[in-house]
Parts: C-alpha cells; structure tokens; sequence
C-alpha cells in the first residue's frame, strides 16, 4: 500500500497546533514546515510521473528543483501557480531545517501550513 503522503500535512497541522504549549516551541514549528513542505512536494511529485507520465530522468542533480520547475514552465496556469508556490515553500523549508536563528517562526509556519494546502488543493484539480 501507497503512502499517503497528505498524512504528513495532518501531522503538520498537529505540530502547529501543540507548539504554543510545549517546552519546545521553535522544534515543533520547524518541523511542521518542513512535513508540509514534503507533504506537498510528494505529491507533486507524484502527480508528474504517475499522473503526466513524466518521468524524472536520471542523473537530475537537485530532484526538488526540477519538479517544481516543470510546473513553472507549464502553459497552465494552475501548473505554474503549483511550480512557483512548491519553490516558495521549499525556500521556507531550507530556513526551518539549517538556519540557526529564523525570526517570525510561527507566521513562517502558517504561510508554509497554507501553500501545502493550497498546493494539494491545485493538484486535485488537474
């Protein structure tokens, strides 16, 4: 059986939602952007080879990139909106998981929590 890889925006949306009253704070957010950010990647990913039929060839250095770039280049809107939001929200990923020090940690994770949604959401209606 396949991964359902929208758990991991649910587990997200958990990590959020207890990180106010635990001791901490700062691990909980950070890592519910980084599941969100999986969570939509994945499933972009996904979408691209099992979906378009597309896949990724080999020898692709950065993996991540090249998904979301192949929706960017897209003629579709809707594909495009994905590409440029799953590379927004990678960007937020790569702070939360190697900067030390990340201001506006709980607004960062709300913006991050909101494009894995909306990212999902575009996907379903390809």
């Amino acid at each position: 059986m396949s991964f359902n890889w929208s758990e991991y925006l649910i587990l997200a949306q958990e990590l959020n939602s207890r990180s106010a009253t635990s001791p901490i704070q700062e691990a909980h957010l950070r890592s519910a952007i980084s599941r969100a950010y999986y969570a939509a990647y994945c499933k972009v990913r996904n979408h691209l080879v099992y979906k378009d039929h597309k896949p990724i060839p080999r020898g692709v250095k950065n993996v991540h990139l090249y998904v979301a770039e192949e929706f960017k280049i897209s003629k579709d809107t809707t594909r495009q909106t994905v590409g440029n939001l799953l590379h927004h929200l990678r960007s937020i990923r790569n702070k939360a998981d190697y900067q030390d020090i990340l201001g506006r940690l709980p607004g960062r994770t709300q913006a991050a929590l909101v494009e894995a949604e909306e990212i999902i959401r575009l996907l379903s209606t390809l």
